[in-house]
């Protein structure tokens, strides 16, 4: 008797146990998720890569701007063009700026027909602090 017992008793608990379990599941179907997630990054104000592509000429254009504690930006653009499902480097350009803003605009002529895109990567200096920041065009 004792064992049937604690068989019903353990038996009531797994299923109030799972009841709640399917509430709490049900709960979280209902929560819609309305923002995006963007990184934060503590020197980084804003970085943005443009691409203009007229009569076979690419101009790469790239601006970075830092906090106010940033002392360099260190920065290389690549023209990259799509091969195959990856993306294969056509040109790149770096350089170098001692005060919180970087602005840099390249051009490559003679491009082939095909998909190609910017991508900037940027090391954003505070002293002797940095991160590593990237961006696309679109």
């Amino acid at each position: 008797m004792k064992k049937l017992i604690s068989f019903l008793l353990a038996s009531v608990i797994s299923m109030t146990a799972f009841s709640v379990v399917l509430v709490s599941a049900e709960a979280e179907q209902d929560t819609v998720i309305t923002k995006t997630v963007q990184p934060r990054y503590a020197y980084l104000n804003s970085i943005n890569t443009d691409l203009y592509i007229n009569n076979g000429k690419a101009t790469c254009a790239s601006t970075i701007k830092g906090m106010p504690t940033v002392t360099k930006i260190v920065a290389t653009q690549y023209l990259e063009k799509e091969v195959n499902g990856s993306w294969e480097i056509v040109s790149l350009w770096n350089k170098t700026s001692y005060t919180n803003t970087l602005y840099m605009s390249n051009s490559k002529s003679n491009l082939v027909s095909g998909t190609y895109r910017v991508r900037t990567v940027a090391y954003v200096y505070s002293g002797t602090d940095y991160e590593i920041v990237e961006d696309i065009s679109k």
